[in-house]
């Protein structure tokens, strides 16, 4: 089993959507904003080589309201 390496932080400039990735859905994104004020960022988002995210856009755009460092791992392939 490979080794998850998590990151952290609040440059939130450094992270990329690609295709594929789905619309902002301000239900969602209130709902996920929260759940992290009631018990924190529980998932990390996780992003390409490229820092393209590939899950986590609504985690992202809720951290960057919120202001709080963002937690994110780099997937493999």
């Amino acid at each position: 089993m490979k080794e998850m390496h998590l990151k952290s932080t609040k440059s939130y400039s450094i992270f990329n959507s690609i295709i594929g990735n789905r619309n902002l859905d301000s239900k969602n994104l209130k709902r996920i904003k929260e759940s992290i004020n009631e018990i924190g960022l529980q998932m990390p988002i996780l992003v390409n080589q490229n820092k393209s995210i590939i899950d986590g856009q609504h985690r992202l755009q809720a951290a960057k309201e919120l202001e709080i460092p963002i937690t994110y791992t780099i997937a493999d392939k």
